[in-house]
């Protein structure tokens, strides 16, 4: 895939993804299938030539979607619908383009520095007990608004 299909694909997700949430509704919440489902679906053996990206896209529906508890349904009462949105779909490409591995300063300077940023500003708003034990709390009760948003964001730096 060039630089060129990979636009093109890559509208091509991004219509897939919103018209799935657009219509979400109209699933069934939990799946309808038994353990072992997938084995009769799919090949017992590796494709020699590869498959083309509206066959895989029809897989994804046909094969991989009826097996899919779908957390985000209006419907899905277990759980509030927060493991994602679209800004965090937008910033998961973005993350995944730069590829980048946030272990130490040397590693990735600019990971490190933003770390350090948010770990401050936890300082500044004494939450850093909270921040440090993996806890939201400070996040929901810090006396700064703005922080909120990258403080409870904090977790996916070292993830």
């Amino acid at each position: 895939m060039d630089s060129r299909e990979f636009r093109r694909r890559g509208k091509e997700m991004v219509d897939y993804i919103a018209d799935y949430l657009d219509g979400i509704e109209g699933r069934p919440v939990y799946p309808d299938v038994e353990p072992g489902y997938l084995r009769a679906l799919i090949p017992t053996t590796a494709p020699q030539e590869p498959e083309t990206y509206e066959d895989i896209i029809r897989d994804i529906e046909k094969i991989i979607m009826p097996g899919v508890t779908h957390w985000h349904s209006p419907y899905f009462f277990a759980y509030f619908p927060t493991a994602s949105s679209y800004p965090a779909m937008l910033a998961d490409m973005l993350c995944g383009a730069i590829g980048c591995i946030g272990f130490s300063w040397k590693s990735t300077r600019g990971c490190e520095e933003h770390a350090t940023g948010i770990w401050r500003q936890g300082l500044r708003c004494d939450c850093s007990r909270e921040m440090y034990s993996g806890q939201q709390a400070c996040a929901k009760q810090t006396r700064a608004p703005a922080l909120r948003g990258e403080l409870s964001c904090l977790h996916l730096i070292h993830s």
